[in-house]
């Protein structure tokens, strides 16, 4: 996360990044990041809550196949 931000946002200094994974979260699939930074010119600090939302996990069905007779 720190990497992106580094990478994309020249004009930010993260100095925090903290994730929400309490149960209530995880049962919504919900992961909220908390990103601290400062902006580089005027020094105002300030916070980004910025939701991750995980798409549930589906249990697919073994594939079957069949045996095919050559002609």
């Amino acid at each position: 996360m720190i990497d992106a931000v580094k990478r994309w946002e020249k004009r930010v200094v993260v100095t925090g990044v903290s994730f929400d994974d309490s149960p209530q979260n995880i049962d919504r699939n919900l992961l909220p990041v908390h990103i601290s930074y400062r902006v580089i010119q005027s020094q105002v600090e300030g916070n980004l809550v910025y939701p991750f939302y995980r798409e549930p996990r589906q249990v697919s069905q073994p594939r079957q196949f069949r045996a095919s007779v050559g002609k």
